[in-house]
């Protein structure tokens, strides 16, 4: 199914691992454009105390952006399109990866 384009802290539902599932697209915009997948974070019900995870209220339900298991999905495996971050998540969320990938 075409989604068109996809942005970065979308949240969508697509297929991983043979199950539909929440997710929240952390590929940037530039590459999203171009690659034929994005990268995701799975929103999990499952709630861990990580430095990875981040607690988020989304569509009436408590869960966690799961960092620690993203993965690249094929773009035909985004089923639709379910609303996007608030400004606070996304910062969130890029601290997080900022902080994940540090060089120190």
């Amino acid at each position: 199914m075409a989604m068109g384009y996809l942005k970065r802290f979308q949240v969508v539902i697509c297929e991983i691992g043979g199950n539909l599932k929440p997710a929240v697209i952390v590929s940037p915009d530039e590459l999203n454009e171009i690659l034929p997948h994005v990268l995701v974070a799975p929103v999990t019900n499952t709630r861990y105390v990580f430095p990875c995870r981040i607690d988020v209220y989304f569509a009436g339900k408590k869960g966690q952006i799961a960092l620690d298991l993203m993965q690249p999905v094929l773009k035909e495996y985004v089923r639709q399109k379910a609303g996007a971050l608030p400004q606070s998540g996304a910062r969130r969320v890029a601290d997080v990866l900022h902080a994940y990938f540090a060089w120190d």
